[in-house]
């Protein structure tokens, strides 16, 4: 979801059902006092649950 992936790709990558998917994802939520998908990847960002990607390198200022 992190990476915005659908259900259905999600649901394809691990070998389940879209409701699957959905039912794990909403039961999160719940678990958690969470609205929807945006709380639940805030929340999992803010909790080191999820490995940020790396920023890319900043351009140099110094020209060779």
């Amino acid at each position: 979801m992190a990476t915005g992936l659908s259900c259905k790709d999600i649901a394809q990558m691990l070998g389940i059902s879209e409701h699957t998917v959905r039912k794990h994802r909403s039961n999160m939520c719940s678990r958690l006092g969470l609205r929807n998908a945006v709380e639940l990847v805030t929340h999992a960002r803010e909790h080191g649950w999820l490995k940020l990607p790396r920023a890319p390198p900043a351009p140099s200022s110094f020209s060779s």
